[in-house]
C-alpha cells in the first residue's frame, strides 16, 4: 500500500542563540531552498511579496516534518544545540509585512 503524503507551503519559525543566526539562514536558503520573503495577492488583485521576520522562513512543496527534519540536520552540522522550531501550512495568511523589496 502506498501512502500519500501531502505537500503544502510551509513556515518555518525558530529561536536559536543569535551567534549561530545568520550562518543557520544562509545554508537554509542557499542550500535548501527556504526563502526568507513571502508572496500572496493584495487587496487590488496584485501579486505583492514581503520580507519575512529574522527568525522565520519559507518553503514551497513540502511538510511539516520534511522542513523540520532539513532544519535540525542543518543545526546539527553547524553545531547549534540549543533551539526551538515549529514549521506550519501557510496557504492563507495575511500579514503586516515590509513590502517594496528589491
Amino acid at each position: 500500500m502506498i501512502k500519500a503524503q501531502y505537500i503544502y507551503n510551509i513556515l518555518l519559525s525558530y529561536d536559536i542563540d543569535s551567534e549561530h543566526n545568520e550562518a543557520l539562514r544562509k545554508r537554509l536558503i542557499e542550500e535548501e531552498g527556504f526563502q526568507n520573503t513571502i508572496r500572496g495577492i493584495n487587496e487590488q488583485g496584485n501579486v505583492a511579496e514581503g520580507k519575512l521576520p529574522e527568525s522565520t522562513l519559507f518553503k514551497s512543496m513540502t511538510t511539516t516534518n520534511e522542513s523540520l527534519e532539513i532544519f535540525n540536520q542543518v543545526c546539527n552540522e553547524l553545531g547549534i544545540v540549543n533551539i526551538n522550531a515549529i514549521a506550519v501550512q501557510c496557504d492563507n495568511w495575511s500579514g503586516l509585512i515590509e513590502t517594496g523589496i528589491e
